[in-house]
């Protein structure tokens, strides 16, 4: 596995731009499939090529992978110590770079944050150098290399905390003496393609979205109603696109359930349009492409411990994915889109990049859906939806 080249590959597959589309899109459903004795597939990035990155999880322990549809699943190498498989992929970018742990193979002898480079090869930038202390959550890559991640500072791994990020010109970077002067509980999600940084704090009894401009160095709170507010408010920004929307979650102290949110310097903060319903609750947005498509999950009032996923634009409004399903695809009738409460990751599935393909998780009917197999998706758009059928129905 160590010679393990990777392509770039794109699929055969005409996908249409949904910006060009009279409606929401159709997508075709393909399932990944699984590394030999992996028991779940979880899925962690989808880059612009439409090659997914996650971790497989074994008996044993998880070891990462990367796929695309022309080259099928493949598990990443291990350097040094091809016995120990607790190693993971946290994201990829365009370039195929896939950020993660890994055990072995470091300048000094042990493991560490590392980048595998589809070249060949795991670059180890952070080997001997820590962030206020050693990183324990690593975020993101983006295109042009540049790793997000976190640091613990104290016993509390919520409100002690210290983002920072690291690039091959910068070194590291610690992010919280930059904006605040070292306070801590600053928690990070997403960093776009022009340094800019979104995520939320933790203040005493709730949290507060904000987003850190790297050229600025400068921070903005994105929800005035919860700024600087008593308890029971929480506010969370989740994804950035290159044009600076955010997009997120709040919950208000007159609001039971999380409602999901669009945030952009000309507007400010609006909830999506069509997300609320009478038997929706704690609706919150994930991901964001460039083209302003979002994608995110909820959860419906009599089914606690499912949680189903959404696709959302400005044009559109509010879908349920299941009801934008291609109903000329086999696999459409089998698979049952959902995920777990509180699994690696789960709160941060979907995602979607810039061609509009989709990656989330899911069972197939027949499966036990709270205890077995974990299965990782992708979603091809393939047409613009009819708004008379059935299937795709605004689903208001």
């Amino acid at each position: 596995m160590n010679n393990l080249k990777f392509t770039l590959g794109t699929s055969i597959l005409c996908i249409i731009s949904a910006s060009a589309l009279a409606g929401p899109p159709i997508f075709r459903l393909v399932d990944i499939g699984f590394l030999p004795d992996a028991m779940q597939s979880q899925p962690t990035g989808i880059n612009s090529n439409g090659v997914v990155s996650g971790t497989a999880h074994f008996e044993g322990g998880i070891a990462g992978f990367v796929w695309s549809e022309k080259t099928g699943i493949q598990r990443l190498p291990v350097p040094r110590d091809g016995r120990r498989i607790n190693y993971s992929a946290k994201d990829i970018n365009d370039r195929g770079q896939v950020v993660g742990y890994v055990p072995a193979g470091a300048p000094s002898g042990g493991g560490g944050p590392a980048i595998w480079n589809p070249s060949g090869g795991y670059t180890f930038f952070l080997d001997g150098t820590w962030a206020a202390a050693r990183p324990y959550n690593i975020v993101q890559i983006t295109n042009s290399g540049q790793v997000l991640g976190e640091s613990y500072i104290g016993s509390d791994g919520n409100t002690d905390t210290s983002p920072w990020f690291w690039s091959e010109k910068l070194g590291l970077v610690d992010i919280v003496d930059i904006i605040v002067g070292g306070a801590d509980g600053y928690r990070v999600n997403q960093m776009n393609n022009k340094g800019q940084i979104v995520g939320f704090k933790y203040n005493n009894c709730r949290t507060e979205a904000f987003l850190y401009d790297g050229a600025t160095r400068k921070i903005l709170w994105l929800d005035p109603r919860n700024h600087g507010t008593a308890c029971q408010t929480e506010s969370h920004a989740n994804a950035i696109n290159d044009l600076g929307q955010v997009i997120g979650w709040n919950r208000m102290a007159d609001i039971q359930y999380a409602r999901p949110f669009i945030w952009s310097q000309s507007d400010g903060l609006k909830i999506l349009s069509g997300s609320s319903a009478p038997n929706r609750t704690d609706v919150i947005g994930t991901d964001i492409n460039n083209s302003g498509q979002v994608v995110g999950q909820f959860q419906l009032a009599n089914q606690f411990f499912r949680t189903s996923f959404f696709y959302w634009d400005a044009e559109n409004g509010f879908h349920d994915l299941k009801k934008l399903l291609d109903p000329a695809d086999p696999l459409a009738a089998e698979v049952v889109l959902q995920t777990d409460n509180g699994g690696e990751n789960q709160e941060f599935i979907p995602k979607i990049n810039d061609r509009g393909q989709i990656v989330l998780t899911g069972s197939l009917r027949g499966e036990d859906i709270q205890n077995g197999p974990r299965h990782t998706f992708v979603l091809m758009p393939i047409a613009p939806c009819r708004a008379t059928t059935e299937s795709c129905r605004r689903d208001q």
